[in-house]
């Protein structure tokens, strides 16, 4: 196996999206990965697209300035979008973006990893709404009730615990 085809399997391998973009914007190459993840039937639908087509519409200018700033500074690692499938679907992805050169060190392009981050946000806001969920439960519970650390300061105490010593949630914490 050449170092080409060897290049091309890694380059296949990868689970996130890999994508070139030349300094247009334009799509020149990409993973399966990236067909995949964007909802495409195959490469060929996606390669000559612009990036545009793969962001959602308010988040345009957005990212000019992100291959811009990439292109100034070289790279920029996991900033998040809204991205769009073929069907017109969106769905949440980081990017992160390196700048190519060519051998006089003119840029010539970016490539850039796609990453779907939908399971990620999905797990953070059941997270955010379990935590609220234990906030609301213990603030209801009508006896005084406070968690203190190992050195007897108290990190958490319920509206019952405020009301009843006659101070503010904030006050009673670190006591």
């Amino acid at each position: 196996m050449n170092s080409e085809e060897k290049l091309r399997q890694i380059f296949e391998s990868v689970t996130d999206g890999i994508a070139v973009i030349d300094l247009e914007g334009i799509i020149s190459e990409a993973n399966q990965r990236t067909v995949e993840m964007h909802g495409f039937s195959s490469k060929n639908e996606l390669l000559g697209k612009s990036l545009l087509e793969l962001i959602a519409p308010h988040q345009h200018q957005g990212i000019e300035a992100y291959l811009k700033q990439a292109t100034k500074d070289g790279e920029i690692s996991s900033v998040e979008y809204t991205l769009l499938r073929a069907d017109g679907s969106e769905f949440p992805g980081e990017l992160s973006t390196n700048v190519l050169k060519d051998n006089r060190g003119n840029p010539f392009g970016h490539i850039t990893i796609t990453r779907d981050i939908t399971k990620r946000k999905e797990m953070d806001e059941a997270l955010k709404n379990a935590a609220e969920e234990w906030r609301r439960t213990f603030d209801s519970i009508n006896d005084a009730v406070c968690i203190i650390s190992g050195d007897f300061q108290i990190l958490r105490a319920n509206r019952a615990f405020a009301e009843m010593y006659n101070v503010a949630f904030s006050q009673a914490i670190g006591r």
